[in-house]
């Protein structure tokens, strides 16, 4: 008997993870395979796990190496784009006496750029905001669909490649 695992792209573009397991019957008397017996198991699910199990564990042992946030935003980074895709990534900090939230790390398309270049935004009401939402909720976020997300904010900064903030469009 024999399996193999492979990767196959669905007729929707999705790509799955299977198992091919093959049983071969055996005729004596021909002395050939009579015929092969065979089931195909989908184990995208698994793979998935294994994966994010591994970026958990890659994670743990980089961010445990050190205490600077240098290191660690940009790890973090490193370990974010290998887990999804993704054009930008900020680190923020909330000044809860002051009632904003602060870029501490921002990179794009063209890497690293200074945080310091983005103004604070205030707290904004329940309900409102990206990063409102998750600090009023301590639950993460995620945004499949971010520009029309970005109708239930009332303080939107547009970034460039660079980092620079640009005019609003």
């Amino acid at each position: 008997s024999a399996s193999v695992e492979y990767r196959i792209l669905s007729a929707n573009g999705e790509v799955h993870w299977v198992i091919d397991h093959a049983q071969p019957e055996w005729d004596p008397l021909h002395q050939r395979v009579r015929r092969i017996y065979g089931a195909l198991q989908d184990v995208t699910e698994r793979k998935r796990a294994e994966h994010n199990l591994e970026l958990l564990a890659q994670a743990g042992r980089e961010l445990s190496t050190t205490l600077n946030l240098r290191t660690i935003y940009t790890t973090l980074h490193r370990i974010i784009q290998r887990a999804m895709s993704c054009d930008f990534v900020f680190v923020s900090r909330f000044s809860a006496a002051e009632q904003l939230i602060y870029c501490d790390y921002g990179s794009g398309p063209r890497g690293e750029f200074d945080p310091l270049t983005l103004p604070p935004i205030p707290l904004e009401a329940e309900g409102r905001g990206t990063q409102s939402r998750v600090i009023r909720s301590g639950e993460p976020l995620l945004v499949s669909d971010f520009a029309a997300y970005l109708r239930t904010t009332d303080n939107t900064h547009y970034v460039d490649e660079d980092g620079q903030l640009r005019p609003d469009t």
